[in-house]
């Protein structure tokens, strides 16, 4: 009786260390459950199911066709389905909102383009997200250059004409642009050749190019892929690119830079996940987007899009973001241009 009583104070403590592990597994199975995808990724198990590649603008536009090419090329080094999802509207925001209120697991990409990344934080106020803070770069993927149109009855003849025209004209030229990119682009001609010019905004490229054919507008300013066949068809005439150098199917259109030399500017589609995406998840889309890069049916794909391909790296995509935010901020301070 006496041994008893001397064991119960041992087995009543045993009894509560065993309750207390008991709650201490229960919570944190409970915690792992609310974070399964996140889980999943640092175990080493990502991907489980479909990847989302969020685009910011239309079907058919230059990043859409870019996403849907390259997500088919990424899918057999990761084993799953990579869908796009199109999330058009507010200059890009719509789409990149739509990522950075996704969880932060591997499972939602961001196909982003110059204009959210390096020009919407110079012109807009109160931005909902920033770019750098907000989001980390898995790849670069393409870049294309932009192209500056007339119709093809219009007098100007050459990018020096166009010029002489709109320093000696009573009223500015007009330049059709569809996003504030092309814009900012434009103003940083006029700065560099000393005219001056009206920005006429349309909602796409197609939309300018009608108008241009229809004598409403003098110059578009849209990337080369949205004008290539008119191009080709003769209906409109290609003044000069903004690459540096000449695209090799447009081997008789002269470059901006061969008149103004510091002048060279893209359109480009880069690939992003948010910021806190663990490591492992992060690592993978890495590997397998530069795998796809290096094929080459990337680089046919490419050229046949009137486009170069962009296989930087993490590190190389922020520098080169960071380097494009300074630029533009630079041109708007120029331009007189204030975030609204």
């Amino acid at each position: 009786m006496a041994h008893i009583e001397e064991d119960q104070p041992a087995r009543q403590l045993g009894v509560r260390r065993l309750k207390r592990f008991v709650t201490i597994a229960w919570a944190l199975l409970a915690l792992a459950s609310l974070l399964p995808a996140s889980a999943q990724a640092q175990a080493g198990d990502y991907p489980n199911r479909f990847i989302k590649m969020v685009v910011l603008f239309g079907p058919g536009g230059a990043s859409d066709v870019a996403a849907r090419f390259f997500g088919t090329k990424i899918e057999p080094a990761l084993g799953q389905q990579l869908v796009v999802e199109n999330r058009t509207g507010a200059g890009g925001t719509v789409g990149v909102m739509a990522v950075k209120n996704a969880p932060a697991d591997g499972y939602t990409i961001l196909v982003a383009t110059n204009t959210p990344m390096s020009i919407n934080p110079i012109t807009e106020k109160d931005l909902p997200y920033d770019p750098t803070r907000d989001f980390k770069p898995i790849s670069g993927m393409i870049k294309v250059q932009n192209v500056l149109l007339v119709a093809a009855d219009s007098p100007i003849k050459s990018l020096s004409d166009m010029v002489s025209m709109a320093k000696t004209r009573a009223k500015p030229v007009t330049v059709g642009t569809f996003s504030i990119g092309h814009q900012m682009t434009t103003e940083w001609l006029a700065g560099v050749a000393g005219f001056k010019f009206t920005n006429v905004p349309y909602k796409s490229g197609g939309d300018i190019l009608n108008n241009l054919i229809g004598g409403e507008i003098d110059l578009g300013s849209v990337d080369l892929p949205s004008a290539a066949a008119l191009i080709k068809a003769g209906k409109v005439r290609a003044l000069a690119t903004t690459g540096e150098k000449r695209h090799p199917l447009y081997a008789d259109v002269p470059t901006v830079s061969e008149t103004y030399p510091d002048y060279v500017t893209y359109s480009w589609s880069s690939l992003y996940v948010r910021r806190e995406t663990p490591e492992a998840a992060t690592r993978k889309l890495i590997d397998a987007v530069k795998a796809a890069l290096s094929t080459p049916e990337a680089a046919e794909f490419a050229t046949r899009a009137s486009g170069e391909l962009m296989p930087l790296d993490p590190a190389q995509m922020e520098a080169m973001q960071i380097a494009e935010l300074k630029r533009f901020s630079a041109i708007a301070r120029a331009a007189g241009i204030q975030p609204k």
